[in-house]
């Protein structure tokens, strides 16, 4: 059941991979769009004049709604406290850990800690941390290429154990969260966390819409 149900999916949604006769395995670093996706998207800028964000006139208040609206779906997805957190968008994941590279406040002392087989980019935060004095740690993978279950985040340190430090991970597969303990995934979480799969609940732009809703 569940494969006629992805079968119909790839045919009603991904039917260019058939076309072209591709086997597409990137979804960690490019899912495809759907095409329901490309239909809503098409009908809201047909319907709809976008200005820039933040400026005041009409087109550009739809425009800055829609901005903050997505903004908060992400909050909601991770279950974020709006407090404590802020979305900022970038060109891309690498733009984004540059910023994280940049602006934390890496200090002698403090600790920055990855795994083994992070994006390079996360590998790249390792040069903002220990020019600032921080101690790089890597947490080691198994035979299989997956973290050990009994992986936990070292403390920052002997010399400064409040000091500034920063774990960082890529976004776990579902065969590496049933195997450990993720409680450093969710903001605010403690224990054993479960992964990030609470689904958005404000409102969305119509091309975020659900492509793999069944259809009656």
């Amino acid at each position: 059941m569940r494969s006629q149900y992805f079968e119909e999916l790839r045919v009603r949604e991904f039917s260019r991979l058939d076309e072209g006769g591709h086997v597409y395995l990137d979804y960690t670093g490019s899912g495809l769009y759907a095409e329901r996706q490309l239909r809503d998207n098409d009908d809201f800028l047909e319907h709809h004049v976008l200005g820039n964000p933040h400026s005041e006139n009409p087109a550009s208040t739809v425009a800055t709604e829609l901005v903050e609206s997505a903004r908060a779906d992400v909050l909601d997805f991770f279950g974020a406290d709006t407090k404590e957190y802020a979305v900022v968008f970038t060109s891309n994941a690498s733009a984004a850990l540059k910023l994280v590279g940049e602006s934390f406040p890496f200090c002698e002392g403090s600790r920055f800690t990855l795994m083994r087989d992070d994006h390079n980019s996360v590998h790249g935060i390792r040069m903002f941390a220990e020019a600032r004095g921080a101690v790089t740690t890597y947490l080691e993978l198994d035979d299989e290429l997956r973290l050990a279950p009994d992986a936990r985040i070292p403390p920052a340190g002997r010399r400064a154990p409040s000091r500034a430090s920063s774990p960082f991970r890529r976004s776990p597969t579902s065969r590496e969260s049933s195997t450990r303990s993720i409680s450093w995934d969710r903001p605010g979480s403690s224990g054993t966390a479960s992964c990030w799969t609470q689904p958005p609940t404000r409102p969305r732009a119509p091309w975020t819409s659900d492509p793999y809703a069944r259809t009656s």
